[in-house]
């Protein structure tokens, strides 16, 4: 029921902590993820980001001796914990462009490398066409498995 005032649900917190982590839940769920949306555009990342709280708060026992603003202490944690997802979201996507960059850069280096790995293949001696095939081998099937990997949708 949502009419319960966060008075009533601090209060309640000393008697009944199941009940009302209820009555908290029922109150602010909803409002919390579409809060959170508006930040960070993804309903999934909202929804985890308000369940990662609520379970925050249950495990912790944060409010059991909690006195102040209930709502703007609920508010203001999913909104820093949103702005924290936005910011480690940053650093994904750079370090996911940087490795791509990388690999761009390891795919050019091995174009020059398998056209030499062609050329051992055929060389004079048996062992060094072994060692070379077994080389160029490796790094083709590396190529395929690097291709096949998901490209990040983040």
């Amino acid at each position: 029921n949502v009419s319960h005032t966060p008075d009533d649900i601090l209060i309640l917190l000393k008697t009944d902590e199941a009940k009302a982590f209820r009555w908290l839940f029922e109150r602010y769920r909803d409002i919390l993820m579409a809060y959170v949306f508006r930040i960070v555009n993804h309903a999934g990342v909202a929804e985890d980001i308000v369940q990662d709280f609520f379970v925050y708060l249950w495990t912790t026992g944060r409010l059991r001796s909690f006195e102040g603003d209930l709502d703007h202490f609920i508010f203001q944690a999913v909104k820093n914990r949103a702005f924290l997802y936005l910011k480690e979201d940053k650093k994904r996507q750079t370090a996911d462009e940087a490795f791509a960059r990388e690999q761009d850069l390891k795919t050019d280096a091995s174009a020059e490398d398998d056209s030499r790995g062609i050329e051992e293949l055929y060389g004079p001696s048996t062992a060094c066409r072994k060692s070379a095939g077994k080389s160029f081998l490796w790094r083709c099937s590396m190529k395929k498995a690097i291709k096949r990997l998901p490209t990040s949708s983040v």
